[in-house]
């Protein structure tokens, strides 16, 4: 279903969601593989969402080591194969990513600046920016609720996955709930931490 929500906010009709990836710290890389250790240079697994404009997640994938990149763990998960074979998405409509993902009929991203844009290509990046924000926030509220995925001490990848995945559940029930995200925010040192996180959800930076 489209969303009139983020039709006004970008003036782009059609939108149903929008897609981004999050890095799950690891306290160890599972069996010590050095394909865990992401750019940042700590260990991590991928989780890659989809929201909707309620912050709802309306898809999630887990498992992937934090060194892969985006546009490969778009690849694998059943959302890219029903999109692309399946027709998942209905005739135009689509989700939202940022530039690390590619292009097709139901995913679209920013125009590419190589310093030449034209005014309304420039339109279209602000327009979706505009509501790329919305992951973001969903990003900052999942982990500002459950403070295990700052950092998880299991190796086991299948245990890290059922973590991941539950607290992803959870979070939906607490959006549904109309929960109050600071009621389970009680000290200073925690309401900083959830200012990071969701700042750096906002500004596409892996956390």
């Amino acid at each position: 279903m489209t969303s009139l929500k983020f039709q006004n906010r970008s003036g782009l009709p059609g939108v149903v969601g929008i897609i981004d990836g999050t890095h799950i710290r690891l306290v160890n890389p599972p069996g010590g593989e050095r394909d865990y250790i992401n750019r940042k240079g700590y260990p991590s697994v991928q989780l890659q969402l989809v929201v909707d404009d309620y912050m709802l997640i309306t898809d999630a994938y887990v498992g992937w080591p934090g060194s892969t990149h985006d546009a490969r763990v778009l690849k694998n998960p059943p959302l890219y194969h029903e999109a692309e074979n399946d027709n998942k998405f209905s005739q135009n409509t689509f989700i939202l990513g940022d530039g690390a993902y590619p292009v097709r009929g139901w995913l679209q991203t920013p125009i590419r600046d190589n310093g030449d844009l034209s005014p309304q290509q420039k339109r279209f990046n602000k327009s979706l920016s505009s509501v790329r924000q919305t992951v973001g926030r969903a990003i900052g509220h999942l982990k500002g609720r459950f403070r295990r995925l700052r950092e998880i001490y299991c190796t086991d990848v299948e245990k890290i996955c059922n973590i991941i995945m539950t607290a992803s559940v959870l979070h939906n029930l607490c959006i549904l709930a109309d929960d109050d995200i600071l009621l389970f925010i009680e000290y200073e040192e925690d309401i900083n931490n959830f200012q990071n996180i969701f700042q750096n959800a906002e500004n596409g930076l892996a956390t």
